[in-house]
């Protein structure tokens, strides 16, 4: 891991929505809060956001990076690949991974403001009516079912029109979405002609799997669319923890919770036994496959002259192609019915895999469609533990990707599904051959061999504190994201889900924080 520079934002929020930002703890005028936030990632800036709606709470919002104010490569949607692997990432690795012949995993996390809202790829998924519908059921609270989360989603959420200024009737469903929230959300801009063309007219070509669904955030996303100083701080009411999957349990560990048999081990004092921390990590396994490709059109990352034309227009104007993300279209799918295999995933509305195609993806001067291969109903689960009470040492990662055969089953499935979408009429004289490692790869098992070679993650790591019922002797958090036998602790973060949801994770990242922001303020307004 690389070794980062001390670096921090702190966020008061206090009365009548005054808000302060100071860069070191020697700046705070103050130590007590009513609430003291740990982590200004998705879940945290929520938060913060909704609590200090209460003109009489006092908020502290803690970020163990820098400001993410004046970061080009954070502003820039199309940049987002730029924040891997810099200094706005927490440049974390897996240890050697089974599947993968021994191999780590580089495993980004954001280490700036925004957590990692600000270091990705914008892709909006807000996951699936099933998904929603096992987290109320294995928690036993109803207000974590799909129709309860719903308004959650839309009150977050404000629809804009694309920068283009095209009429979007047709490529939505308004019904579904929120216009009046605090996070904005859009279609892609500048349509990628002829390729958009092209997936449109392969669905309607192909059907089945591949059928053209309007909205994928309907809840039925099946086919195809679219180191420092110390101070004590005291939080009078709660500290809050939002470091995310990772950051959380790490804390905690080092702060005494935990198996209290795994913390002796390394030298430190338990003081509350919670076995289930940092036990149950999910995420979902990517990969890559490339095709050859015609008239993709110019490739900006490959061409310095162009990307400081397309950039100054972003700058000026907010216009042009760097306004848009890196994927337009997104395929969902599932294993075939006979599969032999139990069913992963939330239900039958659940996808087991996704494909994302991107247009001329890095900066590789051929003209040639990336395709992300990413298994979203994972079976295999993993942990995250310590081997050191250093608390400056990295956590230790191990995803456990692809130990569960069904995984590599859905990563095989995709592959294969995106072979036979790319090989539809529709894609004549522009896809040619696919040219990744995966192009001599036929049986299972020349697959699975491509497969164990070549995946990384999707960077969606969930449920290390997961969430179960009250009264329960297993998990981490109560439904209300309390954690258990503490008081005056919560989690809210990506941490606290039960299972993964069949998507990317953001999304319900953002509303997990609307619903708590909600419990909290009724707890203390009362």
């Amino acid at each position: 891991m690389r070794t980062l520079p001390g670096l921090l934002t702190l966020t008061i929020f206090g009365t009548s929505g005054l808000c302060a930002v100071y860069h070191q703890l020697s700046d705070l005028t103050q130590e007590e809060f009513d609430f003291v936030i740990v982590g200004g990632g998705t879940a945290g800036a929520v938060l913060a956001n909704r609590l200090s709606e209460v003109e009489s709470f006092q908020v502290l919002l803690i970020e163990a990076g820098p400001s993410n104010e004046g970061v080009l490569e954070a502003q820039v949607p199309f940049f987002a690949s730029k924040l891997l692997n810099s200094p706005y990432d927490w440049n974390f690795t897996t240890i050697p991974q089974k599947f993968a012949d021994g191999r780590v995993v580089p495993y980004g996390r954001g280490h700036i403001l925004g957590g990692c809202s600000s270091i990705n790829a914008m892709v909006y998924t807000r996951g699936t009516v099933d998904d929603y519908d096992r987290w109320a059921r294995v928690t036993g609270d109803p207000g974590w079912s799909w129709n309860e989360m719903l308004p959650y989603f839309i009150k977050h959420e404000r629809f804009v029109q694309p920068q283009d200024g095209r009429n979007v009737t047709g490529e939505f469903n308004a019904t579904t979405h929120g216009f009046d929230g605090i996070t904005h959300v859009s279609l892609p801009n500048q349509l990628q002609k002829p390729f958009d063309e092209n997936v449109f007219a392969a669905a309607d070509e192909l059907g089945g799997n591949f059928e053209f669904n309007l909205d994928m955030n309907s809840g039925k996303p099946l086919g195809t669319g679219v180191v420092l100083p110390r101070l004590t701080l005291h939080g009078t009411k709660e500290v809050i923890l939002s470091a995310g999957t990772i950051g959380s349990p790490h804390i905690l560990f080092h702060s005494g919770f935990g198996d209290a048999q795994e913390l002796q081990s390394v030298g430190i004092h338990p003081l509350v036994h919670l076995p289930s921390l940092g036990k149950n990590l999910t995420d979902h396994p990517r990969l890559q496959m490339d095709f050859a490709a015609n008239n993709t059109g110019p490739n900006v990352l490959a061409d310095p002259t162009l990307l400081a034309e397309v950039l100054e227009e972003w700058k000026s104007s907010r216009t042009g192609p760097l306004t848009n993300i890196v994927n337009n279209n997104l395929i969902w799918g599932r294993l075939p019915t006979n599969s032999p295999f139990n069913d992963p995933s939330a239900g039958s509305n659940s996808p087991h895999w996704e494909l994302l195609p991107a247009v001329n993806l890095g900066p590789a001067a051929a003209p040639h469609v990336a395709v992300g291969v990413v298994v979203v109903s994972p079976a295999s689960r993993g942990t995250l533990t310590i081997d050191s009470s250093n608390p400056f040492d990295s956590p230790v990662i191990d995803p456990a990707f692809f130990t569960a055969p069904v995984d590599v089953a859905a990563a095989r499935d995709a592959i294969r599904n995106i072979r036979e979408f790319f090989a539809a009429k529709s894609w004549n004289g522009y896809i040619i051959s696919e040219i990744s490692e995966s192009a001599s790869a036929e049986s299972d098992d020349e697959l699975d061999t491509f497969v164990s070679g070549n995946f990384g993650t999707a960077w969606h790591p969930v449920s290390t504190a997961a969430m179960s019922p009250k009264g329960a002797d297993y998990g981490v958090v109560d439904p209300d994201l309390r954690v258990k036998g503490v008081y005056g602790l919560r989690i809210i973060d990506a941490s606290v889900m039960p299972f993964i949801i069949a998507g990317h994770t953001q999304t319900p990242v953002y509303v997990i924080a609307e619903r708590a922001a909600d419990m909290i303020k009724q707890d203390w307004t009362s």
